[in-house]
């Protein structure tokens, strides 16, 4: 048996001096409930660093907001990460996360979908 929710994780990650990271991720089918973003390493910057997700096609699906809207809450698990509510199928969501200005130190981590997948015929 499968479990009913997944979690699909992307690798961020924007080295010092640079402003952006681009890349794509297939989700499971399902429909995303929820996004949160876990920094490993993270450069305490003092502007935005926004992350937006888009469909292939280029339709946004999430606007660009700063990371740490991003970041898990408090509240339980699933309370405490970003909701969403999108169908994670069938394509390919590119993110794209942009500094306001060159970093000053390394910035990365993980940036988690969770799907709630479809129910599978019994």
């Amino acid at each position: 048996m499968l479990s009913r929710i997944v979690y699909n994780p992307l690798k961020v990650k924007i080295a010092t001096g640079q402003l952006s990271y681009g890349g794509g991720i297939s989700l499971d089918a399902g429909i995303c409930v929820g996004v949160y973003f876990v920094p490993t390493k993270d450069p305490e910057a003092d502007f935005d660093i926004n992350i937006e997700v888009k469909t292939s096609q280029g339709d946004i699906i999430l606007n660009g907001t700063d990371y740490r809207d991003y970041t898990h809450k408090q509240g339980g698990y699933f309370n405490g990460m970003k909701p969403v509510g999108f169908p994670s199928k069938p394509t390919r969501f590119e993110v794209s996360v942009t500094a306001e200005q060159a970093l000053t130190k390394d910035f990365a981590g993980q940036l988690i979908f969770v799907v709630e997948r479809e129910k599978e015929d019994e």
